[in-house]
């Protein structure tokens, strides 16, 4: 059997997936009331037991992630020099399920925000759900709604799952529902700050700001960026920046007559698309 030193005087062997890690009963009593719970005082009698024989007593965890439980077993135990840089976000929701499990998210709820955090800019949804079901579990409002953001900047039209938040027993409410509100929220503010513009030149009555304008929205339509169909709302917000940062340069040209035009002057609609979109981040 493989051993895992989390506490080289340990006195008690918690078994697992092949492998016994060697920890302390009095350290993971302070840190979990499940644990506390199982090391009563008989219990106590039996490690003393097992100990005057020279051999820790072995508790099995079989249905426990050897992985999520060595991370939570070095927290607790102070051995930070092993815990890695940053976990995957499969081990960090097979941590939430422990920390659940065994009622200890505050121990864990520090070094969450740092992994939550490391993982930001990450291409997969299915991972953020699993950061997003630590965050709901060790309680991290503000790392729940970065998480949140990430999502719903990265998902392509509506959700139709959360993938491991849905369903799970520790979640309370209409999640889904939740996000795909804020998503139609999204959408709706990203549409009148690209619409927004056009709505501004059209109040001008002069004809190179409408020829301006025309031009900006037959571009929007060109690059998929025209808010009033259907494909718009199909697109990640991610796609939306990355075409806005590609949306050809056009500067509105002052006429040569007495026209209130002068207040445009070398507007670019490119920067002015760009600025619309990024309020609604």
């Amino acid at each position: 059997m493989s051993k895992i030193i989390v506490d080289p005087n340990h006195d008690i062997v918690l078994r697992l997936n092949g492998y016994d890690l060697l920890v302390s009963s009095k350290v993971l009593s302070l840190a979990s009331p499940v644990f506390e719970a199982m090391f009563k005082p008989h219990f106590k009698e039996g490690v003393e037991h097992h100990l005057q024989l020279g051999e820790p007593l072995i508790i099995p965890l079989p249905e426990d992630d050897l992985e999520a439980t060595t991370l939570f077993c070095q927290i607790t135990h102070h051995r930070s020099r092993d815990l890695p840089r940053t976990p995957s976000p499969l081990c960090l929701e097979n941590l939430a399920i422990f920390c659940n499990k065994y009622i200890c998210a505050g121990p864990v709820a520090s070094y969450g925000i740092l992994w939550i955090q490391r993982h930001s800019g990450s291409q997969s949804i299915e991972d953020f759900s699993r950061l997003l079901l630590l965050a709901y579990i060790l309680d991290l409002p503000e790392s729940f709604a970065a998480v949140s953001r990430e999502m719903l900047l990265l998902k392509s039209g509506l959700f139709t799952s959360l993938w491991v938040v849905d369903n799970h027993p520790v979640t309370h409410g209409d999640l889904l529902g939740e996000f795909n509100k804020r998503k139609r929220a999204l959408f709706k503010d990203l549409q009148k700050g690209i619409i927004g513009l056009a709505s501004r030149m059209a109040t001008y009555d002069c004809e190179n700001v409408t020829k301006a304008n025309g031009r900006y929205l037959h571009s929007l339509k060109k690059c998929g960026l025209f808010p009033c169909e259907d494909s718009f709302e199909a697109q990640s917000f991610s796609t939306i920046i990355e075409k806005a940062s590609q949306f050809q340069s056009y500067r509105v040209e002052r006429c040569g007559v007495r026209c209130n035009c002068y207040e445009l002057k070398d507007m670019d609609l490119k920067v002015e698309l760009q600025q619309g979109i990024e309020k609604c981040e």
